[in-house]
């Protein structure tokens, strides 16, 4: 008695997910990383039919749902149904990469997995259909990683022009020992460690000014961040 007679229950049922900052291993960002740097690449045959759907179109699915007056399973997916390996060579034709792609290695124990799925009944209670396509997914994902490298370089030079500083043999000021980047660095020693909301910092906060790089002793840091 501790629910209302009429509860509704729903079950969102979600299939394969990708998107920014999406587990590092997954199968999406595994391509994107090594076509990036034109390595060999070892797949299955890719021959299962697969479903990708961004992170973003589902969330969108859930909010939607929540005005539904009817209850059950909801199949949460995308509306482009393809071979795997269809999803892959997209993946290359962005990426523009030159790797060499091996479909030859053996499916795991489980054997061939399939995923083509029915989503009528969420569009035609909620009027949901996914805004992002793949390619866009995929633009958006590369974008980010882009971007996160260059501020984990920016952080590694940042680091380096501080010990700098703090050597005896190269200060010629104050040593910025104070900035928060700095004390951040020190820490955690692993740019793999550096959280999202250090990612959200800005270059040009994260520097200081344009002459941070070539006279770094010099700058004030404790405005860094």
């Amino acid at each position: 008695n501790l629910c209302p007679k009429n509860i509704i229950f729903i079950e969102p049922r979600f299939f394969s997910l990708y998107g920014t900052l999406d587990y590092e291993n997954s199968l999406i960002n595994y391509l994107i990383r090594n076509m990036l740097k034109n390595e060999r690449l070892l797949l299955t045959e890719c021959t299962q039919k697969w479903n990708y759907l961004n992170v973003r179109d589902a969330v969108r699915a859930l909010v939607m749902l929540q005005n539904t007056k009817n209850g059950g399973v909801y199949n949460i997916a995308s509306n482009d149904t393809r071979l795997l390996k269809e999803f892959v060579m997209e993946i290359y034709t962005i990426t523009k990469s030159k790797s060499e792609l091996h479909f030859s290695m053996p499916y795991p124990i489980e054997g061939k997995i399939n995923i083509e799925r029915l989503i009528s009944k969420l569009v035609n209670e909620t009027g949901w259909e996914p805004k992002i396509t793949f390619r866009q997914g995929i633009e958006e994902i590369i974008k980010i990683t882009d971007g996160i490298i260059i501020l984990k370089n920016l952080f590694h030079a940042t680091a380096q022009a501080l010990e700098n500083c703090a050597n005896p043999n190269v200060r010629k000021s104050k040593t910025p020992t104070s900035s928060p980047l700095f004390n951040f660095i020190k820490v955690t020693k692993k740019p793999n460690e550096i959280g999202t909301e250090m990612i959200k910092v800005t270059i040009e906060k994260a520097i200081c000014n344009e002459a941070f790089f070539t006279n770094p002793c010099e700058i004030n840091c404790n405005t860094v961040i």
